[in-house]
C-alpha cells in the first residue's frame, strides 16, 4: 500500500511546484543606482574666470574662478531584469490522468512527460494572454556596470595676474581704471572726485574687472557726510 502512496504523493508535490512554476519570456540587463565613483587622477583645467566682489561700499576684490575636470570611474549596480510568466490556468484533467497513472509502471517509461509536459500550463510566450507577466529584478552584486565619468569642482584663486585693473563707474559716467593692489583689493576715495559733491544726488558705484560687475549705492547723506569732512572718504561702517 505504501508502494503506491508514494509516488502518488511525488506527483502530487511536483503539482504543486508546477502550479508555482515561472516561466521565464526574456531576459535583459541594465544600469541600476550609482554604487559608488573612483578618481583616475587625471585632471584638467576647463575654464577660467575673472571675479569681483564688494568688500565695502567704496571696495572690491577680484579674484579668478578656475573650474577643474577630473575623470572618474562609476560603478553601477548591474541589474538583471527578468520578464516571468505565471499561467492563469491549468489543464487539471491531465494532472488527474498522471495521478491514476501513477500508481503503474508508465511513469518509468515515459519520465519526460511527468515532470516537464502541460502541467506546468500553456507556453506563456506564445500565449502571453493566457498568463501573467511580471518583471523581476534581481541585483548581480558580483559583477557591477563601470562606465567612465567625469567631475568638476570649482576653486577660488587669489594673486591674480598682475599688473591689472578695475574700471570705476559713477552714476554711469566712466571715472577711470584703478590699479589692483597686491592684495587684489580696489579701494575708492571720493575725494579724487571733488565734483560729485555738486550733484547731490545718492551715488550709484559700478566696477568691472574684465566682464565681471560688482554694485554698490551711497545714499546722498552719506555722500554729504563724505565731502562734509576733512578725512579719508570712507563711510560709516566700512572695514
Amino acid at each position: 500500500m505504501f508502494n503506491r502512496i508514494l509516488p502518488l504523493l511525488s506527483l502530487l508535490a511536483l503539482f504543486l511546484q508546477g502550479c508555482a512554476f515561472s516561466q521565464v519570456i526574456s531576459e535583459h540587463t541594465q544600469r541600476g543606482t550609482l554604487v559608488k565613483e573612483e578618481g583616475t587622477g587625471v585632471v584638467v583645467e576647463r575654464s577660467r574666470r575673472k571675479m569681483i566682489e564688494l568688500v565695502s561700499p567704496l571696495s572690491v576684490r577680484v579674484y579668478e574662478e578656475v573650474e577643474r575636470q577630473e575623470t572618474t570611474k562609476r560603478y553601477y549596480q548591474n541589474v538583471r531584469i527578468r520578464s516571468e510568466a505565471t499561467p492563469k490556468e491549468f489543464p487539471y484533467w491531465d494532472v488527474w490522468t498522471k495521478l491514476l497513472l501513477s500508481t503503474t509502471v508508465i511513469p518509468l517509461f515515459t519520465p519526460d512527460y511527468w515532470t516537464e509536459a502541460s502541467y506546468i500550463g500553456p507556453n506563456c510566450r506564445l500565449l502571453p494572454e493566457a498568463c501573467i507577466v511580471q518583471d523581476v529584478p534581481k541585483v548581480l552584486a558580483r559583477d557591477p556596470l563601470v562606465e567612465a565619468g567625469a567631475r568638476s569642482t570649482i576653486q577660488r584663486q587669489q594673486n591674480v595676474p598682475q599688473p591689472d585693473t578695475v574700471s570705476l563707474f559713477i552714476n554711469g559716467f566712466h571715472k577711470g581704471d584703478l590699479r589692483i593692489g597686491s592684495d587684489d583689493v580696489v579701494a575708492v576715495d571720493l575725494h579724487d572726485y571733488p565734483d560729485l559733491a555738486a550733484w547731490h544726488k545718492p551715488l550709484k558705484l559700478t566696477f568691472k574687472y574684465h566682464d565681471a560687475y560688482a554694485y554698490s549705492l551711497l545714499p546722498l547723506a552719506e555722500v554729504e557726510r563724505i565731502f562734509g569732512q576733512g578725512g579719508a572718504a570712507v563711510p560709516a561702517g566700512a572695514p
